[in-house]
């Protein structure tokens, strides 16, 4: 059911096939938001490196978009475009699909960092 579930969310990517050009992608959601599609999708690919290489397979690497840790980089897509983005998010799914298969089993429970929440392999 995990795979099923991780396999789906590559091809329902927001933006991925809509015909969007970079400028639209890059538009935020509401005046006041930072928010918009292709910061979502760059967002996805910081969830997928730290959720699979940072916590589950204990990876010392930086986030994808930020060498100071700061998460709300990513939201920031302003200088991004739909082929940085995508080609960012579509690496981090390939590293997360090979621990996946690689895992002897996905009932591991890991620190996402120390002092804070305990993470589920299989959610």
């Amino acid at each position: 059911m995990l795979r099923s579930f991780l396999d789906y969310h590559p091809r329902r990517s927001p933006g991925s096939d809509d015909g969007l050009s970079d400028e639209e992608l890059r538009r935020q959601s509401m005046p006041a938001s930072t928010l918009s599609l292709l910061g979502l999708v760059r967002h996805l690919a910081e969830v997928e490196r730290t959720r699979f290489r940072r916590v589950i397979n204990a990876e010392d690497i930086p986030l994808v978009f930020s060498d100071t840790g700061d998460f709300q980089v990513a939201y920031d897509a302003s200088g991004s475009s739909r082929t940085e983005a995508f080609a960012a998010w579509q690496a981090e799914v390939e590293h997360s699909r090979r621990i996946e298969r690689d895992a002897e089993s996905l009932d591991v429970i890991a620190i996402s960092a120390p002092g804070t929440r305990r993470v589920a392999g299989a959610w």
